[in-house]
């Protein structure tokens, strides 16, 4: 648009668009944003309008005429035959204005613009104001390579889908398609020939960013933020009587340059129309009056006002040379972050929290409940820093000019007292923004860590870096915070408070509706909504904007942190939301934290009260209360390191003793955690694996295998409720545990009413295995007999009881959850014996029985040979006892 306005020496122009047709909005409103940065243009009149509310169109183009005769309107093709036909009413159409409107190409969508005939006899009216009527429209395609491709489209649409173009063209998208595949040819053959991956994605699509490639369309140009630069035609109507239109120039997007085609100049009523009257817009440039007293008058008048210009030239430059200087930063995107810039940290002892702390807050479903919840923010490693990352919930990102404009200022702001932007990167899976990074965390962290003792200077110190801060940010282009509250007061190492968080308010809006939608209409958390300012507080979330007196207000709920040491509103009974009604609706008494009566330093209690007033007018502004703390912290320090060494040797006791607790916690911890270890794993295997060591799997020759079951469990799990059948388990299991401690054996697990036992691994014991496991067995027997159920008091516990010895491998399966595993032909055995053995009896295989042999005492009773599943017949035996 620029470079068609410039072809024609027009700088001055009036854009109206329609603002309930989200398309002509974002066109209209993106054209205004775009002439008022651009240095040659001059700034553009902006006139969106609704249709359901304009009683008169006049008024549009009234408007529109003191400030400009070239009008780009953006709207459908009614509208526009509308607005023509009160622009010919009205004395718009004499050749002096020109209409500049969009149409990218022919559709029902819009209305056809070139096809305004109605017969309702504004035809005549209509035709004489398209007389200064220019169409942008997306360009002709006549090339070689269009033309045969367009063919092509047109056989398959016939042969494959059974559709007929006719005489439309082939839809410009289709074009635009068939360009992207040849874009990500090329792509793919340049990172082949570099040797680069072709499954990193996000790479492969950057290949051609900033460049231009052959297409079908023609060159094909592609802009730093991988846009498509659209290649388009100026219309214009030839005569009014055959109402025919011509091509009269074309912009080319790879060359950025508009050129008329020669030989089809532009039809105009009356000439080309001047971009400024002779008169100006207002008639402020003639002089009329004949008096030579009065023209005396106007000529000294007039002389003094060009010497005023000619001082003000020099601001004026000054100014434009600022604004150019803004325009080079914008497109020169040295904010815009990479990918492959940002290595995150690994693992949750490299993040850092947002809020160390943990906040309790009574939520609103439920006032007993409590909402615990640790805020983490993550850390990186960006431009050799460590930085702190903010993800985004954002699906898309639109770099707009407002949006580069924000990120721009952002860039530009300097001061000890506030994180420094660092960046944003835009990836589709990673998009983020980037900030400085302050180790000691929050102010909020501070205050609520008891182990650190916050003396009145130290308070002092804070709120006056606060202060600094929000003075330096209102005094910005960024103009204020918005977001204001402790947890966005962060401590860097050097215990220098720094305000986070500020700035980018239409990106971190657009952020806040996404994260809307994903929490059904309701805020993520209602709980930092306790440091916004009820005027805001009566705004709809997602539309929440900020204001200077606004951070007033927040600042005036931190000072009652700092001076209270305690969180907002922490002496209320009320749940979040019941505070942010009352908030948000007062009734009669304006509701505020309370204020002790003996709290320690009167002045700051006064300060809060001028702070947190209603009436955002009756505020103080940051000056004023830059004054008042000045002069509450009379014969104080002003500087935080000179507090902090004077409590080094205080703060050295406290910390002292706080890793003396901790340490002690920690151990007591650590040997809880390693019992429960044992108990799952091996105490010999389980410090293999404490040492990082990887255990692996061992054969052992012999051991003895115990298992045994519950009899007629299924018909007790059917009887009784779950809760019993847990509870029976567990006391029965309790004491089985009881009872193998005190033999040398291992328990490998229970599942349901099985329970299996090892002796003889990790640690070999000879031939013991078989003789442990036997005693164990009789034990165990013993204590199963006299169990009484609980639920079932009349019942006596009947268990079976198979053993058998022979060779097994062994070894820990499992990463998340590691399990000392037992296999091989011997655990099949073991468990035949328990499927084949009788209530409260002990069935033993020939090989087991042949090692006790070795041991006097037991007493043997011969079964005879039995079918075994999978073993065929083999020889058994019951052990019955042991002679004392």
């Amino acid at each position: 648009m620029k470079a068609i306005m410039l072809s024609y020496h027009w700088k001055h122009t009036a854009i109206i668009y329609d603002s309930s047709y989200i398309f002509f909005d974002y066109a209209g409103k993106n054209l205004v944003q775009d002439f008022r940065l651009d240095g040659e243009m001059a700034r553009p009149y902006d006139i969106p309008f609704d249709p359901s509310k304009v009683r008169d169109y006049y008024d549009l183009l009234d408007e529109a005429k003191a400030n400009a005769r070239v009008f780009v309107i953006f709207c459908n093709a009614e509208i526009l035959r509308d607005i023509l036909w009160r622009a010919y009413e009205t004395g718009f159409t004499d050749g002096d204005f020109v209409f500049i409107t969009m149409e990218l190409f022919p559709s029902d969508w819009l209305g056809y613009y070139r096809e305004f005939l109605r017969g309702d006899g504004k035809d005549a009216g209509v035709t004489k104001a398209y007389e200064s009527v220019l169409i942008l429209t997306l360009r002709h395609l006549d090339n070689p390579e269009y033309l045969i491709f367009a063919e092509e489209v047109k056989r398959i649409a016939a042969q494959d889908f059974n559709y007929v173009f006719g005489d439309e063209e082939v839809n410009y998208f289709i074009t635009a398609f068939y360009d992207s595949v040849i874009y990500l040819t090329i792509a793919i053959n340049k990172t082949l020939e570099e040797g680069g991956n072709l499954s990193d994605g996000y790479t492969l699509a950057r290949k051609l960013w900033n460049s231009s490639f052959p297409g079908i369309t023609g060159i094909v140009a592609v802009d730093a933020l991988g846009n498509r630069i659209a290649d388009f035609d100026l219309i214009d109507m030839m005569s009014p009587t055959t109402r025919q239109f011509q091509r009269v120039g074309s912009f080319l997007g790879a060359t950025l340059t508009y050129k008329p085609l020669t030989g089809k100049d532009i039809v105009w009523p009356n000439g080309l129309p001047m971009d400024v009257p002779r008169c100006g817009f207002k008639d402020e440039l003639c002089i009329t009056n004949t008096d030579p007293l009065e023209n005396l008058k106007i000529i000294a008048g007039t002389t003094v006002a060009v010497l005023v210009l000619l001082a003000v030239a020099g601001v004026a430059g000054a100014f434009f040379y600022r604004k150019m200087k803004l325009e080079s930063e914008i497109w020169k995107m040295s904010w815009l972050l990479t990918r492959d810039q940002i290595q995150m940290r690994k693992g949750r002892a490299n993040d850092s929290f947002l809020s160390k702390s943990m906040l309790t807050v009574q939520t609103g479903e439920e006032n007993s409940s409590l909402f615990e919840r640790h805020v983490f923010t993550k850390t990186a490693i960006c431009k050799g820093l460590t930085v702190a990352v903010r993800h985004l919930h954002l699906k898309t990102m639109d770099l707009n000019r407002e949006v580069m404009v924000e990120f721009t200022e952002m860039q530009r702001l300097h001061h000890k007292n506030l994180a420094m932007f660092v960046g944003v990167c835009q990836d589709p899976e990673f998009r983020v923004v980037v900030m400085e990074y302050c180790p000691r965390g929050s102010l909020q962290d501070i205050l609520e860590n008891s182990s650190i003792d916050l003396d009145y200077s130290f308070r002092y110190s804070l709120i006056w870096d606060i202060v600094q801060g929000m003075l330096y940010l209102q005094g910005s282009s960024v103009g204020y915070h918005g977001r204001l509250s402790s947890t966005n007061c962060l401590i860097d190492s050097h215990f220098q408070l720094k305000l986070t968080d500020y700035g980018l308010h239409t990106l971190y809006m657009m952020d806040r509706k996404e994260e809307m939608k994903g929490a059904n209409g309701t805020c993520f958390n209602t709980y930092k909504l306790l440091w916004v300012a009820p005027e805001h507080l009566r705004e709809s979330h997602e539309y929440m904007k900020g204001s200077k007196k606004g951070d007033v207000y927040s600042f005036a709920i931190i000072l009652q942190e700092i001076t209270l040491r305690s969180p907002p509103f922490d002496d209320c009974t009320l749940t979040v939301d019941e505070l942010l009604e009352k908030l948000k609706n007062p009734n009669t008494e304006i509701f505020r934290p309370k204020i002790p009566v003996d709290i320690f330093d009167k002045g700051l209690g006064y300060l809060m009260k001028e702070c947190w007033c209603e009436s955002p007018n009756e505020r103080l502004t940051f000056p004023e209360i830059q004054e008042k703390v000045r002069n509450l912290r009379v014969g104080r320090s002003t500087n935080i390191m000179d507090n902090l060494l004077q409590r080094m040797s205080q703060y050295a006791d406290n910390l002292e003793t706080l890793v003396t607790e901790r340490t002690e916690a920690y151990l007591d911890e650590k040997k809880r955690a390693e019992e429960l270890l044992y108990r799952l794993i091996p105490s010999s295997v389980a410090k293999q694996l404490q040492l990082g060591n990887s255990v692996a799997p061992e054969s052992y020759s012999c051991v003895t295998i115990y298992f045994s079951d519950i009899v007629e469990f299924t018909n007790l799990s059917a009887t009784s409720t779950p809760i019993q059948v847990v509870e029976f388990l567990n006391q029965l299991y309790t004491a089985f545990d009881t009872t193998i401690s005190n033999y040398d054996v291992y328990k490998v697990e229970t599942i349901g009413d099985a329970y299996m036992v090892v002796s003889g691994l990790p640690i070999r014991n000879d031939n013991q295995h078989s003789r442990e496991i036997a005693n164990m067995s009789l034990h165990i027997r013993s204590v199963a007999s006299n169990f009484r159920i609980a639920h079932r008091p009349d019942e006596k516990l009947r268990i079976r009881i198979g053993i058998h010895s022979g060779p097994v491998c062994a070894g820990v399966v499992g990463v998340k959850m590691p399990r000392y595993c037992l296999f091989g032909d011997t655990v099949n055995t073991a468990s035949r014996m328990e499927s084949n053995s009788m209530p409260l009896r002990i069935h033993m295989s020939s090989s087991t029985k042949s090692i006790l042999d070795q041991f006097e005492g037991y007493e043997f009773e011969e079964r005879g040979e039995i079918e075994i599943k999978g073993k065929g017949k083999m020889t058994t035996y019951w052990l019955n006892g042991r002679r004392s």
